[in-house]
C-alpha cells in the first residue's frame, strides 16, 4: 500500500526560533533579578546606616556637626540684670532696705530708695556671709536718727553668739557676720582684727581659704557677669587716716555700660546701708549719703 506524502506545516520554518526565544526570556529574567537585588541591598544599606545620614521621611539631610558649647565655670552664677532704681516709702517691700539719699533720716517719705536685699554670695559651713548680716542690720538701733553703734540683742548661729553691745563697731559687724556663717579666724578680742587699718593688713596674706581681690573696674565687671561674686565680701574704702569698711550686700545694674550702684551694710555709723554710685563699671569715692572716701582699696573674701 502506498504511503500518503506529509505536507510542511506552514509554520515549520519558525520552529527553530522557539528555543532561542526561551534562552532570551530566561535570560532577561535573570538579569531582572540581578539589578532588583543589587538596588534593593543598596538601599537598606542607606538605611541602616544611621552615621551617614538623617532621613526625615523621603528626605536625606547631610550630617550635622553639633554646635560648639563653651565648658561651664564653677563659680559662675550668671549675669546680673538690668533693673532700673526702685523708689518707695516708710514701709519697705520685705526684701529691700529703704534710705534717703543725703538726707540724715533712714527712711521717712515716699521718694526714698528701696534697696533689694542681697543673697548668695561668700557662705561658711553654716550659711552665707549676708544672710548672717542682715539679721545683724536687724539688731541694730532701728531709729530714724542716730548712730547704729549698738547691737541691741544676742544673735546666735553655728555655735557663736555675738553677745549685745553697748560699742558696736564696723569691724564687729563684719567678724560676727563671718563666725555666724561658720568661717572661723575673725577674733573681736584681736586687736589686729578690730582695727580698720589692721583688718586690711590681715586680709593681705590671710590663713587658707581667705582671699583678697584688688579693686579694678574689672573686677566690678566680673562681678556682674557673675564670674566673680562678691557678695558678703567685705569692702575697704581708703579715707585719710585708715578704712571705711562694709560687708557687700548687692550690686545694682542700670545699663549694661556698667552703671548702677553697690551697696554696703555696715556698724558704727548713721545708716547701717549705703550706696556708692557705679559708672562705667568704677565704683565713685563718695557715697548718696555724703560718705566721702578716697576711692576702693579692694574686697576681702573667703572661698
Amino acid at each position: 500500500m502506498k504511503q500518503k506524502q506529509q505536507r510542511p506545516h506552514p509554520t515549520d520554518p519558525y520552529r527553530h526560533l522557539i528555543p532561542l526565544l526561551i534562552i532570551l526570556i530566561a535570560l532577561s529574567l535573570t538579569l531582572s533579578y540581578v539589578l532588583w537585588h543589587k538596588l534593593n541591598y543598596r538601599s537598606l544599606g542607606q538605611t541602616n546606616d544611621t552615621s551617614k545620614s538623617i532621613k526625615f521621611g523621603t528626605f536625606e539631610a547631610p550630617p550635622t556637626t553639633p554646635a560648639y558649647e563653651p565648658p561651664p565655670t564653677g563659680s559662675y552664677s550668671g549675669p546680673l540684670p538690668i533693673t532700673t532704681p526702685a523708689i518707695g516709702g516708710p514701709v519697705p517691700p520685705v526684701d529691700y532696705y529703704c534710705i534717703d539719699d543725703e538726707d540724715p533720716d533712714m527712711c521717712d517719705d515716699n521718694t526714698s530708695h528701696l534697696v533689694p536685699k542681697g543673697a548668695g554670695g561668700v557662705a561658711g559651713s553654716c550659711g552665707t556671709v549676708i544672710s548672717q548680716a542682715h539679721r545683724l542690720v536687724m539688731a541694730l538701733p532701728q531709729y530714724m536718727k542716730g548712730l547704729r553703734d549698738k547691737l541691741t540683742l544676742a544673735i546666735s548661729n553655728c555655735g557663736y553668739s555675738t553677745g549685745p553691745s553697748d560699742s558696736y563697731v564696723s569691724t564687729h559687724f563684719v567678724i560676727d557676720a563671718y563666725n555666724l556663717a561658720g568661717i572661723t579666724g575673725l577674733n573681736k578680742t584681736d586687736p589686729a582684727h578690730v582695727s580698720p587699718s589692721g583688718l586690711y593688713n590681715w586680709w593681705q596674706s590671710p590663713p587658707a581659704g581667705y582671699l583678697f581681690v584688688p579693686y579694678s573696674p574689672a573686677a566690678v565687671q566680673e562681678y556682674a557677669a557673675g564670674q566673680r561674686d562678691l557678695t558678703g565680701c567685705v569692702m575697704f574704702l581708703t579715707t585719710s587716716s585708715s578704712f571705711h569698711i562694709g560687708i557687700v550686700n548687692k550690686l545694682e545694674l542700670f545699663t549694661a555700660q556698667g552703671d548702677g550702684v553697690i551697696s554696703i551694710l555696715q556698724s558704727g555709723t548713721s545708716m547701717y546701708i549705703d550706696r556708692f554710685p557705679v559708672a562705667n563699671w568704677n565704683i565713685s569715692n563718695s557715697s548718696t549719703n555724703m560718705t566721702y572716701t578716697s576711692g576702693v582699696a579692694g574686697f576681702g573674701c573667703y572661698q
